[in-house]
């Protein structure tokens, strides 16, 4: 008991001397920011809450205002998103706006280190296990926010690397389709464009907004939608509300021609670029053509953050309304009061760190992609019947995965897969077309047969990065033994 009350007063001697030295060494930033936010702003320059120190006693906590009072035509407050000023983005993003809560430290409030201090009003949630974290002093430092400072920062910087102006950082892919697809007003009844060769994540998110999906075609020049059949689609159904173009394998489709015919129609088009995360068409990432573009790290993705996705777009007032309802759209009011349906679609703040860490190593993986399909390409390329997905040269593919397709020849794709799943390697058929799975082949499809002979004749050969040149060579004598 005696050595906890003298660890007590050493941490306290130790917050007073490092906080109180903070604020004199600090006092200029301070003091700048001040004058910046009174000026852009308004007054209070201050923000504070009620939170619960230790053993739940009240006090307020101190941070720079961030937000602006913005009000909708009811007179409620916007949603936070909404209310973010881009002065107070940079100020969350660097931490900048705790600073003032060294003056919480010095007065005894919180300590340096500890738990972060709960919103008093969460108090009366907890049972009587976890309000055991109110026993120690709480800290400026906790250890795990749920949606924290790497959740603003992997999106502000993953919007930077793909060339986007805003970014949500999302539970799935998936999630992110859906989120596009309610950002841009689809519901039931209306027609939405989907090409067929694609994983279903594509379209399910279509009938999650009891949408009507019409599947396309592809072409064999980009294994993509097919622009010419994108036309037919629009004769058929003029009234459409949204366009979805999928960038497969790590392939980007041929854009211009496809901006150019949505375009002409006035239709949102919204790019599943999960697969394609890298790859450039034009000198530009797939995913940022469109009004909006999704993208995927799921644990086979090209990075990975184990599960989660990303939607990006030009529109800050639309991201900010998906990020409103990723959030269980919980409106703006002491209670929780929800006036929209809400959705557990957020990022937690540990995944967003994992996610941080490996944008860092995009470009390596690239890299390693694009060795292993030219390694395969060099080494099968001569084989009779063997051909390898297109390389366009407006196309800087990430090539995600490495996929081949098998015509006239006596070995199939099915041979191939048997023989490496034989020696414990595993490989898989292209995607099976969306217009020819059970659930969805009561949906129209416009098109022949291209997507149908892909996935007939198509095979993704293994495509790890961490496979070295030995397990690449063993891959291809496998191969090359079917042909002999």
């Amino acid at each position: 008991m005696k050595n906890k009350k003298v660890q007590r007063f050493l941490k306290r001697i130790l917050d007073i001397l490092a906080s109180g030295t903070g604020l004199i060494i600090l006092s200029p930033v301070i003091l700048y920011y001040v004058h910046k936010i009174s000026k852009e702003m308004g007054r209070p320059v201050f923000y504070n809450r009620l939170r619960a120190g230790q053993f739940g006693k009240a006090f307020k906590l101190y941070k720079f205002r961030t937000m602006t009072d913005a009000k909708d035509k009811e007179g409620n407050l916007l949603p936070d998103g909404e209310r973010l000023t881009e002065l107070g983005k940079k100020i969350r993003s660097s931490s900048i706006d705790e600073l003032p809560q060294l003056w919480n430290v010095l007065i005894g409030d919180i300590s340096l280190v500890g738990p972060r201090p709960l919103l008093l009003d969460y108090v009366t949630l907890y049972n009587k296990e976890q309000k055991r974290r109110l026993d120690v002093s709480q800290g400026i430092t906790g250890w795990a926010q749920i949606n924290g400072r790497n959740s603003l920062t992997w999106e502000q910087e993953f919007a930077e690397k793909v060339g986007s102006k805003h970014a949500a950082a999302l539970s799935s892919g998936t999630a992110a389709i859906q989120m596009a697809l309610m950002a841009a007003g689809v519901g039931e009844g209306d027609i939405v464009f989907c090409p067929t060769l694609t994983f279903s994540a594509t379209a399910n998110p279509i009938i999650y907004q009891r949408a009507v999906p019409v599947f396309i075609d592809s072409d064999y020049e980009t294994w993509n939608i097919d622009p010419d059949l994108l036309e037919e689609a629009f004769e058929k159904y003029p009234d459409v509300k949204a366009v979805i173009i999928v960038h497969l394998y790590g392939l980007s489709a041929d854009m211009d021609r496809i901006m150019d015919i949505c375009k002409k129609h006035d239709v949102v088009i919204i790019e599943d670029a999960a697969e394609s995360l890298g790859c450039t068409y034009k000198g530009k990432y797939t995913g940022t053509f469109g009004d909006y573009g999704i993208f995927s790290f799921n644990g086979n993705k090209i990075i990975t953050t184990s599960g989660g996705g990303m939607l990006v777009s030009d529109n800050e007032e639309k991201i900010a309304k998906v990020r409103f309802w990723a959030t269980q759209a919980r409106d703006k009011a002491r209670h929780y009061q929800h006036s929209e349906l809400g959705f557990n679609y957020r990022m937690s703040n540990i995944v967003a760190g994992i996610g941080r860490g490996q944008l860092k190593v995009l470009d390596d993986r690239a890299a390693k992609k694009k060795y292993i399909f030219e390694f395969y390409k060099s080494e099968l390329g001569a084989i009779q019947g063997i051909s390898f997905m297109p390389d366009n040269e407006w196309n800087r593919p990430n090539y995600w995965l490495s996929c081949i397709t098998l015509n006239d020849t006596k070995v199939k794709p099915l041979d191939i897969m048997q023989a490496l799943e034989a020696e414990n390697i595993e490989s898989r058929p292209i995607w099976k077309p969306m217009h020819m799975q059970p659930f969805f082949e009561k949906y129209d499809f416009i098109g022949t047969d291209v997507s149908q002979k892909l996935f007939e004749n198509g095979v993704c050969l293994p495509s790890d990065t961490k496979m070295t040149d030995s397990d690449l060579y063993r891959i291809c004598m496998i191969i090359k033994g079917l042909f002999e």
